[in-house]
């Protein structure tokens, strides 16, 4: 059974050798506190939970299925570039990687690009993330058909609009509305990544924009190109405007208005500082101070789950930190780890050099007081940096929705209560807020355990391009919206049939933007008596 009232997600993370969490814990519904340590020795350790994370996440596209993927990859390049193999890690990861291959090229159009949902038209960004993945998956996967690769190339090279920029595909989706600049930087990104070098003028024009906007999303993208190109200096010219932002602003606070998912906040952040630490990590000059400064601003973005923020940044944070760790030896380390609990001696945990999973602590919360706590880490025997993290997770009676959140939800039945057989109508009401397109929206709609869902009405409001997709789990309705329109509202009603007698709560309903989840609106569980 789900907890009642609205979940409340807090993650301290860090990599420092000693350190405090100051937090305050309010209105705690009783039994719903979870509370857990865990540190990564290995880098496998740190793979192996960000899978985990995404996993968590809402699964039915080409963008879930690959984030949740790409790990899986990174994990079998990691053994295989330092020969740190580990046997049941391998088979485990080969095993995921095969069933997600078969998934994601189930999603390539009628027109040989790749979109969400695998409707045509092709997606320009979402088909060059595709070619990325594909092409570091044939070297550690020999499932990979080259024929495809060599044809979603393609694809993106027919898109070439010979001013050194890329047309866009118009349709039912469009872009999502990223704007051309950045989706000329994002795509001459991938092509580079892929091994593609033969774009000198969209290169060109992309580099400019880049050096204009003094976006660090784009300089990031440009950085890693230039480096890919094995033009240097210019390499080095990127990487000092990024040097420039990050002096005057800190990390986390780089100007950048979106990434080429139209991530913002937290998720912009964590994808932008990823990208800058493979360049600096490209560049022949290695720069080890701000390479380990942006390694611990990365280390200290994990999230409640263990991931970092949106599948895309946790994506981005892992392929970084890996590429880190293959570079400067650092994927393992020994020592001791003591925990304090509100000034007290709490535990001591010891790891070893062998350790391929996260150690830690579980079922914390039992030590947790309401209000004000302290939690202190202090690791001995070692001065090498491990990554770890505390999450805390509780419900509690009022909802912690975001004024920064784009959307606006509710929910309604029609009859609170009804009679074994009746239909009962929920009608659920969707607004953007805001006078821009948003990008990919997820709205979870809690359902009463004693109602059941019709599924040719979800069929028909597929049919009728009312939602994108939409997929059941636990006692939750997912639907996808891949774009809002400026002021767009949504009424979709559903039409439940009472199954079992009882009284009923559903869990609590919430709007989001799928790549920037840290701003949610939530709304409370409908409840219902069915006689």
């Amino acid at each position: 059974m789900l907890p009642k009232g609205f979940p409340v997600q807090l993650a301290f993370s860090s990599n420092e050798l000693t350190n405090k969490f100051t937090f305050v814990l309010e209105e705690m519904i009783p039994g719903s506190p979870t509370a857990d340590f865990k540190a990564y020795p290995n880098i496998l350790s740190n793979l192996m939970q960000g899978i985990e994370s995404i996993l968590r996440e809402p699964y039915g596209c080409f963008e879930q299925t690959s984030s949740s993927t790409y790990p899986n990859l990174l994990v079998l390049d990691y053994m295989k570039s330092t020969g740190n193999i580990t046997a049941s890690i391998k088979e485990r990861a080969l095993s995921l990687t095969d069933r997600g291959y078969k998934r994601l090229i189930g999603f390539e159009t009628s027109e040989k690009g790749y979109e969400w949902f695998g409707h045509a038209p092709a997606h320009e960004g979402l088909t060059a993330y595709g070619l990325m993945e594909f092409t570091d998956m044939a070297n550690v996967y020999e499932k990979v058909d080259n024929e495809m690769i060599k044809r979603t190339r393609n694809w993106l090279l027919n898109k070439r609009d010979g001013n050194g920029g890329f047309t866009e595909s118009q349709g039912k989706y469009g872009f999502s509305y990223a704007n051309y600049e950045l989706k000329n930087a994002y795509l001459v990104y991938a092509l580079s990544e892929s091994g593609y070098f033969d774009i000198g003028p969209e290169f060109l024009k992309a580099y400019e924009d880049a050096i204009t906007s003094n976006d660090a999303y784009k300089i990031a993208l440009l950085a890693n190109t230039t480096f890919n190109l094995k033009k240097i200096s210019e390499g080095h010219k990127m990487l000092k405007m990024l040097d420039n932002q990050i002096n005057k602003y800190g990390f986390g606070k780089l100007v950048a208005k979106e990434s080429i998912v139209r991530s913002q906040g937290k998720s912009l952040q964590i994808e932008t500082a990823s990208l800058y630490l493979m360049a600096l990590l490209k560049s022949p000059i290695a720069d080890l101070k701000r390479i380990d400064e942006v390694v611990n601003y990365i280390a200290g973005s994990r999230d409640s789950y263990g991931g970092f923020s949106s599948t895309q940044a946790t994506v981005l944070a892992l392929k970084s930190l890996t590429e880190y760790a293959k570079k400067m030896s650092s994927s393992k380390a020994a020592g001791d780890i003591e925990l304090k609990i509100n000034h007290k001696n709490f535990n001591k945990i010891a790891y070893g050099l062998g350790n391929s999973e996260p150690v830690g602590v579980n079922f914390l919360q039992k030590y947790f007081n309401e209000g004000k706590n302290i939690f202190s880490v202090q690791f001995k025997n070692t001065d090498k940096k491990v990554s770890y993290s505390l999450s805390i997770q509780y419900n509690k009676s009022t909802p912690e929705s975001s004024d920064k959140c784009m959307l606006e939800l509710s929910t309604k039945l029609n009859h609170k209560k009804v009679n074994m057989g009746d239909i009962v109508r929920m009608n659920v009401n969707l607004k953007n807020k805001t006078i821009e397109h948003t990008p990919m929206a997820i709205v979870k709609i809690g359902i009463p355990s004693g109602l059941s869902l019709q599924p040719y009405q979800l069929k028909e409001l597929l049919d009728k391009n009312l939602i994108d997709y939409y997929e059941i789990f636990n006692n939750y309705l997912v639907f996808y919206f891949t774009s809002l329109q400026p002021e767009q509202r949504i009424t979709i009603p559903l039409d439940l049939k009472t199954e079992l007698p009882g009284n009923f709560e559903a869990p609590a309903s919430s709007a989001y933007l799928y790549y920037t989840n840290e701003f949610k609106h939530w709304v409370a569980g409908e409840k219902i008596e069915i006689r």
